[in-house]
């Protein structure tokens, strides 16, 4: 008889002495969770923390760290971020470095959450139940590139009677899997939605939050008892627009889709439990450096005053002088895929665009296909080709997209092989 244990657990990234000397407030604990699924001895988790991001290096950390606290094979976890604009930063932002201490604050926080995980899923037996449901939240988000009237690509903030209409689509699915006893007794669940996490209940320049989705997984918890975990998808084209609800009511309309959806949840029917990592190669892309400055200062004197657009110019030209040396070079990457018998979870390792997440649940074999972003490693922002013919910030020559045109639909290609090859 197959057997299936489950553990969910929560651990607080205490703030740095120097994100303290800020001044700014705790909105809420800044937490990483983990959820463990233990399928016929052998254990997979995932992990996501309430940071904007976590590179490469810092997940290989945090994979060693697993491994030795709770026995977990690193190519069966899957790290993500909850993608909050609002904590200290834990990826180098232009010119600026990212915050060690707090970065290894993070990694310390992951792996206590999974031992913690382990621990419960080893007190609740091996014969928990797993359940899914595809609810939705259609408000909160949107696709946020829009074209205007001067035929540039805006995203948020500015004048939108010039707007004359988004330039992609948005994903609404809010994926929800869940966790019981064999009493019924809620163990746990993790959803995931397409949209930026940037948001907070306060002033955003005063505190540091887990972000609106964050906010709303700590609500589950307090109501269910158990901890709930938010995994961002395909949101490197859509967010939050200024014109839309306010950070508490999206909060609150995300709890509300969560608990609609965990009202409808049913049990996953589990045949094959696997975990695969493939490794996957990009390439920097080339730029032209007078083009690209052009691009950078026709929208920056478009929507900002000239020292802002100033500043601005100077950074990114900054930026792309590092870059240029890196043209045309190949970086390895990876995919992770997880097979939950019927349901399939597709780790995407940066900030998709929502048409190229799309293609990928459109196009796999499985019943029912989670697209997990910023999984295991950040490369930044994945745009199709289209958006890179647009343009906008999400495609501007910087760290932030550094990918060749084309990588998007590479890589779905390769997803939806992988998908295939798990699927048998």
């Amino acid at each position: 008889m197959s057997t299936l244990m489950i553990g969910a657990a929560t651990s607080e990234m205490a703030l740095d002495a120097a994100s303290l000397a800020t001044g700014r407030m705790l909105e809420a604990p800044l937490r990483a969770g983990a959820f463990v699924i233990v399928h016929d001895q052998t254990p997979f988790c995932m992990i996501s923390c309430d940071v904007i991001a976590l590179t490469r290096d810092l997940v290989d950390e945090i994979g060693a760290g697993v491994a030795g606290a709770c026995g977990i094979p690193a190519d069966n976890l899957l790290v993500t971020s909850t993608h909050t604009h609002h904590a200290p930063g834990t990826l180098p932002i232009y010119l600026n470095p990212r915050n060690e201490a707090f970065a290894q604050r993070t990694v310390a926080a992951a792996v206590e959450a999974a031992r913690k995980a382990m621990a419960a899923a080893n007190e609740n037996g091996g014969q928990a139940e797993l359940l899914h449901a595809t609810g939705q939240e259609a408000t909160v988000g949107g696709n946020s590139r829009w074209l205007t009237q001067e035929g540039q690509i805006t995203w948020s903030g500015h004048d939108e009677s010039v707007m004359v209409r988004p330039t992609g689509p948005h994903d609404p699915d809010l994926p929800v899997l869940a966790a019981r006893d064999a009493s019924g007794r809620f163990l746990g669940a993790v959803f995931g939605h397409g949209t930026h996490n940037i948001g907070t209940l306060g002033d955003y320049r005063q505190v540091f939050s887990p972000g609106f989705f964050g906010l709303a997984a700590q609500e589950l918890e307090r109501q269910h008892g158990a901890p709930c975990l938010f995994l961002p998808g395909a949101f490197g084209s859509s967010h939050r627009r200024d014109s839309a609800v306010a950070a508490p009511e999206a909060v609150h309309r995300v709890v509300a889709a969560v608990n609609e959806a965990l009202a409808e949840a049913r049990p996953v029917v589990l045949g094959p439990v696997v975990s695969v990592k493939q490794p996957f190669v990009c390439q920097h892309r080339h730029f032209d450096e007078a083009e690209a400055a052009a691009e950078v200062s026709g929208w920056c004197r478009r929507w900002h005053d000239a020292t802002r657009a100033e500043s601005l110019e100077q950074t990114y030209a900054s930026v792309r002088q590092l870059m240029a040396p890196k043209m045309g070079r190949e970086f390895e990457t990876q995919l992770h895929a997880i097979r939950l018998g019927e349901v399939a979870i597709l780790g995407i390792p940066g900030e998709m665009f929502a048409r190229l997440g799309l293609r990928i649940r459109h196009r796999s074999p499985f019943r029912h296909t989670i697209v997990v972003g910023l999984a295991n490693d950040e490369i930044g922002y994945i745009p199709d080709r289209e958006g890179y013919v647009l343009g906008g910030y999400q495609t501007w020559v910087c760290e932030h997209s550094k990918l060749a045109p084309g990588t998007g639909e590479a890589m779905v290609d390769a997803a939806v092989a992988l998908l295939h090859d798990i699927h048998g």
